[in-house]
């Protein structure tokens, strides 16, 4: 079986070729751009405040411990891991 194309069939796929490799890197130039845009403005957004209101010094054991949290934007889920030292 010949594969082989004539002039204006390899001219044509060449062309459409070359339309894809633009299509595909324009794509991607598009998606690294949104993606650093939205990298770059969370960035920028603020933290939330923190506020330990329970115990005063020492959490053991038997000591409750409260704690706020306050966002300028929603907070999904929050969670606390107090270590020792």
């Amino acid at each position: 079986m010949d594969r082989s194309r004539t002039g204006n069939e390899a001219i044509a796929y060449h062309r459409d070729m070359r339309f894809v490799r633009r299509a595909l890197l324009t794509i991607i130039v598009v998606v690294i751009v949104v993606l650093g845009a939205g990298w770059f403005i969370a960035g920028r957004q603020p933290g939330p405040s923190i506020t330990i209101i329970s115990p005063a010094k020492f959490v053991g054991r038997a000591a409750p411990m409260a704690v706020t949290i306050d966002s300028p934007t929603a907070i999904a889920a929050a969670s606390a891991k107090p270590r020792t030292n």
